[in-house]
């Protein structure tokens, strides 16, 4: 285990919103094809956690009890040993220690819907409910390495990802290098950074997670589903994709995803 991560990648993460579709045998095969650490399952009521717990075997197992967060559903590597966990209804922060020693605060959540909530109020109230328990258990536990991953129904310029209040992130490593930290009301907020920016190009298709047509202004394809780091591991993000197809599963139709599969596209990154 310690020889995997020397080896150069350090922590492979899924996150997917199922819409509340079975997609049991799907999740089972994305989660070995990509040889996952830490899946994370939203919209996960249509799924058998524990069957694909049982069919995987001993090397994984269900994630953090989900006693306070029901919207997300994860399974783990059993080498993986949870520290810490602090949860609500959308959240789910834990402290997170591998093989090797190193631990990292992992956060997952499902924000509120873009659609039925088309203001950012809702989302940002649990941005900040999300942010008080990240930066709490930084500073109770000393894990400066923080990861936030999950359905945040808002695009990378929206607000919810800007406003130094909520997520702070930045989308380019040049600005974290400059400085950690904005001031604003007279108060500091520590950046995080967004690596979306870095990873969307026409060439690999590479578009976005959610699509919705507009006849107005909106775009067709949505990064809805997002990953935000410490400024510890900007440089660490090895890999990012909005997952297309899953063995001979193309989740695409047409255009945009399957809507008999999920509305959303899987999110897979790599930590190094």
């Amino acid at each position: 285990m310690e020889g995997r991560f020397l080896r150069g990648r350090w922590m492979n993460l899924l996150f997917w919103n199922l819409a509340h579709h079975d997609n049991t045998e799907l999740a089972i095969r994305a989660i070995k094809e990509k040889d996952t650490d830490i899946a994370m399952l939203a919209e996960h009521s249509g799924i058998d956690v524990k069957a694909i717990v049982d069919t995987l075997g001993p090397e994984y197992r269900e994630g953090p009890s989900q006693a306070g967060c029901d919207k997300i559903k994860s399974v783990m590597k059993s080498s993986l040993k949870r520290q810490y966990t602090d949860e609500k209804s959308r959240h789910s922060v834990n402290v997170i220690k591998d093989g090797s020693g190193k631990s990292c605060v992992i956060a997952m959540t499902h924000l509120p819907d873009k659609r039925s909530n088309p203001d950012s109020s809702a989302r940002m109230y649990e941005i900040r409910q999300l942010m008080a328990m990240v930066r709490a258990i930084e500073k109770t536990k000393g894990c400066e390495d923080i990861v936030i991953i999950g359905d945040l129904n808002a695009n990378p310029y929206d607000s919810e990802l800007l406003q130094p209040d909520a997520f702070n992130a930045v989308l380019f490593k040049d600005v974290i290098r400059k400085t950690r930290k904005r001031t604003w009301q007279g108060h500091e907020f520590e950046y995080l950074y967004n690596p979306i920016l870095n990873w969307l190009s026409e060439d690999p298709k590479m578009y976005g997670s959610f699509y919705l047509s507009s006849p107005t202004t909106g775009p067709h394809w949505n990064c809805l589903d997002q990953v935000l780091v410490s400024p510890s591991l900007m440089d660490k993000v090895a890999d990012m994709e909005y997952v297309r197809s899953i063995g001979d599963t193309n989740l695409l139709a047409q255009v945009g995803p399957k809507k008999c599969i999920s509305d959303h596209l899987p999110l897979f990154v790599t930590i190094r």
